[in-house]
């Protein structure tokens, strides 16, 4: 977006969709002893919040500026994420979508993989020019 001229970037709506698996689980692990052992929870730590909460706050900084959505699929992370951009861009709340698809790599969750995909609804005109996104 930084290298596209103002009127361009703002004719674009783009949402963050996180797909994930398992969530945080280094979160999830932190949250379940405090709450085991009795102990107050962090205040910064709030369960599966956590992930969602920092996109919100990363996504405006970098001009994301639709909404933002995290979700636990049940099916195939990209075919639900792409499905739930669908829905997005059917009811026009978004024409640009960064799917995340962030998973561990092991059950220790030591390791996270992510993989990113941004996909952008053509217009009709787009269409009838040829442009392809």
């Amino acid at each position: 977006m930084r290298d596209q001229p103002a009127d361009a970037a703002e004719a674009f709506c783009t949402a963050v969709i996180l797909v994930s698996v398992l969530g945080d689980i280094p979160t999830a692990r932190t949250f379940a002893s405090a709450v085991d052992s009795g102990q107050r929870v962090p205040p910064r730590i709030f369960g599966i919040s956590t992930p969602n909460s920092v996109i919100g706050h990363i996504a405006p900084r970098w001009g994301l500026n639709g909404p933002v959505i995290s979700v636990s699929p049940v099916g195939p992370p990209l075919d639900e994420g792409i499905e739930l951009a669908t829905h997005l861009a059917q009811d026009g709340d978004a024409n640009r979508f960064l799917i995340i698809l962030n998973d561990p790599l092991d059950v220790r969750a030591e390791q996270y993989e992510a993989t990113a995909l941004l996909l952008t609804v053509n217009t009709p005109s787009d269409a009838a020019s040829g442009e392809t996104q």
